[in-house]
């Protein structure tokens, strides 16, 4: 069967002896729950057939035998659900990952509009994470550098700060954040109280709450491997640059910047 159309006489006998053997074996629901996930309607079709099996008399026409029991056998798109299922690897699960889909001729075809929804969160989640990444590389690059500047005392009060937040766990910082910036939360009520605005603001449960708790969640592995890089930087260089004549500003860019290359690549 090439499956175009509804298949011969032989396809029906077929699926008639095999759906009395799932009964026996008890297949029946592995088979129905799959098939199910490729056409709605096709688990109840399975156990209602499965229901009248094996026929008492073999039929003259099993074709005629199963439209009589259900007239969905004579709808050609519950038999190409099961052409398209006969192969023991499918790229169903692959395919329905990148809005895609097997269609009635076996082609690769684009999903419906109601399934297509992985490309847009994939796209939607590396958004947000190049978004995060720059804002924490932004905030933890000046931060790093002040840690790698300062005298070792202070550095390493500062160096505190920084560890502190990985002395509770992150599960802890997300409800803190949450009982922070909700409605009813301290930051939107400090603003009503001072009279900035006149509703609370939507800070949780949507993208700005993501960017606030995520930032703060890896700030520190952004902050930790730039100045662990920028340790290692010897001063001298940036006099050298500065003592021919380059301008303190371009020294920074052309001389200091690309050596911490390497730790703005590790955070």
């Amino acid at each position: 069967w090439d499956g175009k159309g509804l298949p011969p006489e032989s396809v029906y006998k077929a699926m008639s002896l095999d759906l009395a053997e799932t009964r026996k074996n008890s297949t029946l629901g592995d088979l129905s729950k799959r098939l199910n996930i490729e056409l709605a309607g096709y688990r109840s079709l399975l156990s209602k057939t499965a229901r009248a099996l094996p026929f008492k008399t073999e039929p003259a026409s099993y074709k005629e035998a199963l439209e009589a029991l259900d007239e969905r056998w004579g709808d050609p798109a519950y038999w190409q659900a099961v052409r398209r299922n006969t192969s023991s690897i499918t790229p169903y699960y692959l395919l329905a990952a990148v809005d895609h889909r097997v269609d009635d001729l076996g082609e690769i075809a684009p999903a419906t509009p109601d399934q297509a929804i992985y490309l847009d969160i994939f796209a939607r989640t590396f958004w947000m994470g190049l978004v995060i990444t720059a804002i924490c590389l932004v905030l933890a690059y000046p931060l790093a550098y002040l840690l790698a500047s300062l005298p070792a005392r202070q550095s390493n009060l500062l160096m505190i700060l920084v560890l502190l937040p990985f002395w509770t766990s992150i599960l802890v910082r997300v409800a803190a954040w949450i009982v922070l910036l909700q409605s009813s939360g301290l930051i939107n009520s400090a603003l009503l109280a001072m009279g900035i605005i006149d509703k609370p603001l939507e800070l949780v449960f949507n993208r700005v709450g993501v960017y606030i708790s995520m930032v703060h969640i890896m700030l520190p592995f952004m902050i930790l491997p730039i100045y662990s890089v920028m340790k290692n930087i010897s001063p001298t260089y940036m006099r050298a640059a500065i003592s021919l004549g380059c301008h303190p500003f371009a020294s920074f860019w052309r001389v200091y910047f690309p050596q911490t290359y390497a730790g703005i690549g590790a955070g």
